[in-house]
């Protein structure tokens, strides 16, 4: 299951300068009677208000990329579902320092709770 998908940019370097992060909780309690109907709506309004929100950010360059990545809780036994092949591992740089968050919105409608923020590198990360 996935925990984490992130947005990541890259400077010209391939090292990461910014991460949008939307942390994903689903109470597993509802078992089966989660329909992809129950997520769609709160799910929606939450990503609705970001585009409508004020930028937190500087614009960024136009040749900085970006890739969207998705962190597991632990990785599903590939022989248990052909999915699992589907999916690239990452060869993302981290940061040598723990990151500053800012935190933009979170959101908890039963069977949901997401939490947007955005991971900068620390002060104290060396420049390259």
């Amino acid at each position: 299951m996935v925990e984490r998908a992130a947005v990541i940019f890259f400077n010209t370097d391939g090292i990461p300068v910014e991460r949008f992060v939307f942390k994903l909780a689903v109470n597993l309690s509802y078992g089966s009677k989660v329909e992809e109907a129950d997520l769609e709506f709160p799910l929606r309004s939450f990503l609705i208000k970001l585009s409508v929100s004020e930028s937190l950010t500087k614009v960024l360059p136009r040749n900085y990329r970006w890739e969207i990545t998705a962190y597991f809780r632990s990785l599903p036994e590939a022989s248990a579902n052909k999915d699992v092949e589907q999916w690239i591992p990452t060869d993302t740089r981290q940061w040598g320092q723990p990151p500053l968050l800012t935190p933009i919105k979170s959101m908890s409608s039963e069977p949901l709770c997401v939490q947007l923020y955005i991971e900068h590198p620390s002060l104290s990360e060396p420049k390259p």
